[in-house]
């Protein structure tokens, strides 16, 4: 028997991880859910409840959750509502694709998603509320701290550290015994060969390093977020006709 799951979220990002999920032997999405002032009916032929409301509807002993939210604001959005989820009482869900690559040796913390061809060696640990975008490789004994995302071939190589709350940009690689510390930025393609400290942001293509990663990242994420959803809206204006 399938386990019950409630997303929360109805974006883009929601329907990635969803899709995931629904795909799955073990999963079963019952509902998603968003705050009141972004309700809606439907969403995935799943039904849209408010998240304020949520035990109304649905019992914590019986549902878990996965917050299907990317990294905004530097991942903090979605340790919100991951930490809020707990702390009222739900029990977090965590998917490993089957065409995924995870050593037994490894250890994952809960409420974690790694996605199709994501390579985990032996002897890493990651921490909870984390995120592997396909294909990323995640070699032996590097450590990532709690609510990172590693976007699709992020590469970490051996003994590598990542901190927590720090983002790992699509192709990016982080060089072997690096040190990346808390809310650090690794730009899309950047190749980290040195340890950068709190709060550090090394971009592409002449990986420079500048010391304002949060406020970096949040300019480039409230831009992409715009064309998303744009993007989106577009796609069911045309479904709608």
């Amino acid at each position: 028997m399938k386990k019950k799951l409630i997303m929360i979220g109805c974006g883009g990002t929601a329907e990635m991880f969803a899709d995931s999920f629904m795909a799955s032997d073990e999963w079963e999405i019952a509902a998603f859910s968003v705050e009141k002032r972004y309700l809606r009916s439907s969403f995935m032929g799943r039904p849209v409840v408010a998240f304020e409301n949520l035990e109304d509807l649905f019992s914590p002993e019986e549902y878990y959750f996965f917050v299907g939210i990317g990294e905004n604001d530097l991942n903090r959005l979605r340790r919100r509502f991951y930490t809020e989820m707990r702390s009222r009482g739900w029990n977090p869900a965590s998917y490993i694709s089957p065409r995924a690559s995870v050593s037994a040796r490894a250890k994952l913390g809960e409420h974690c998603f790694v996605s199709d061809n994501v390579v985990i060696q032996t002897s890493c640990r990651a921490g909870n509320n984390v995120i592997f975008l396909p294909n990323c490789y995640i070699a032996h004994h590097s450590e990532i701290g709690d609510n990172v995302f590693c976007a699709g071939g992020a590469n970490i190589s051996g003994f590598a550290r990542i901190g927590e709350f720090s983002f790992i940009g699509a192709n990016a690689a982080v060089s072997t015994c690096v040190s990346v510390g808390r809310n650090c930025l690794v730009g899309i393609g950047g190749v980290c060969s040195r340890d950068l400290a709190d709060n550090e942001a090394l971009v592409a293509p002449y990986n420079t390093v500048r010391p304002d990663a949060r406020e970096i990242f949040n300019i480039w994420h409230a831009k992409t977020s715009a064309k998303a959803r744009a993007a989106l809206n577009k796609r069911d204006d045309i479904n709608d006709e």
